[in-house]
């Protein structure tokens, strides 16, 4: 069977704008935003049996919303306009109405990113990560957590000696890791890749550590993606190399006894920048996909990199559904946001065609990956 693809459509007719952002553990669901009305942006759920979906916002009627993230048991975590103004992180958990997930005190607004679900009944967790910053644009990489005992919010803190500036962007499966960046003015407007960890889901969080070893030629990045547990975690994001005098997409392997920020090597010599957008671990592989920029080409193409295979190189993701079977036409895929559990379904961005607005896709390679078994 050849692998699939198809566009996620919009939410309005008329003003056509989609985004795909993630997708469900399982592959069966895709979120995003899509233009609803002129000027609105909504976030947005698609299954292959229902197409696009509105998933509403937190102010009435919508203003702006975006889902961003996704956990089993239909957990979804994002951004939307707050009846109280600003923007503020909300959190839709199974059949329950999207709500709020708050600020820290004196803050304006705030925004999730991931999102997992660790245990089950009275002991159920559900750990988000994402930000909280003030309307003068000083941000805090933070954690909301909703337990039975209702939702609580906890600074993550920045590096000792930093700019009092941090995002987180992922969390691991097991809730005991979150990546991001912090912020540094050293050199000025720079960032650095950190990781936050804790002992036990009911532990403190740890003071963020960098992901930089010492001597690396990786001068500043940031986490954006985790994937595993304490058997072993890997990160992907982006970091400046000063050997190639470039950003690119990088994976810290945690499998590995002393794991460094390793850039993923490109497929063409025309490589000007990349960055990983998401990372999982599966069985016997680590698979990575994001986007890169080619010299002679005049927009981004979205990648693909996987541990197992032999050249272990960033491949053009188009090009790998295209030789796998799936119906390409003249689609262009300008990003890759976020992949399954199992490596197989991925979802992004692009144009159906050149002068096409924006739309969500989804690509499913499990076919492709049978045929290889055979």
């Amino acid at each position: 069977m050849p692998a699939t693809f198809q566009g996620l459509g919009f939410l309005n007719s008329t003003d056509q704008l989609s985004k795909g952002f993630a997708v469900a553990r399982d592959g069966s669901e895709a979120f995003g935003t899509s233009l609803s009305a002129p000027s609105t942006l909504e976030a947005l759920s698609w299954t292959s049996g229902a197409g696009a979906a509105a998933l509403g916002d937190l102010s009435t009627p919508v203003v702006e919303s975006s889902a961003h993230g996704s956990a089993p048991g239909d957990v979804v975590v994002g951004v939307g306009t707050s009846p109280s103004c600003g923007y503020d992180a909300f959190l839709i958990d199974g059949t329950t109405a999207i709500v709020g997930l708050g600020r820290l005190p004196g803050d304006a607004h705030s925004a999730a990113r991931d999102v997992t679900v660790v245990g089950s009944g009275a002991s159920r967790r559900v750990v988000v990560v994402g930000r909280s910053w003030t309307k003068r644009g000083d941000r805090d990489a933070v954690v909301w957590e909703q337990t039975t005992s209702g939702v609580s919010i906890t600074r993550l803190g920045h590096r000792p000696g930093f700019k009092d500036q941090s995002l987180a962007y992922g969390v691991s499966d097991d809730g005991l890791w979150a990546v991001g960046k912090s912020d540094t003015d050293q050199p000025r407007n720079s960032t650095e890749a950190v990781r936050w960890r804790r002992a036990n889901l009911t532990a403190a969080w740890g003071q963020p550590r960098s992901l930089h070893p010492g001597g690396s030629t990786a001068v500043f990045g940031k986490a954006l993606a985790i994937s595993g547990d304490s058997t072993g975690y890997v990160i992907a994001g982006q970091m400046y190399d000063r050997v190639s005098d470039q950003f690119v997409a990088f994976l810290w392997d945690g499998t590995q006894t002393s794991p460094v920020m390793t850039p993923l090597t490109p497929s063409s010599t025309d490589h000007v920048r990349s960055r990983a957008r998401d990372v999982v671990r599966t069985t016997g592989s680590i698979v990575i996909v994001g986007e890169y920029k080619l010299s002679t080409s005049s927009h981004d193409e979205a990648f693909i990199w996987d541990s197992s295979e032999t050249t272990s190189q960033m491949r053009s993701l188009r090009d790998v559904l295209a030789a796998a079977g799936a119906p390409m036409g003249n689609w262009e895929l300008r990003t890759a946001h976020s992949i399954s559990s199992d490596g197989q379904v991925i979802v992004g961005t692009g144009v159906e065609t050149p002068t096409s607005p924006l739309q969500g896709w989804i690509a499913d390679l499990s076919a492709r990956e049978a045929d290889k078994r055979c």
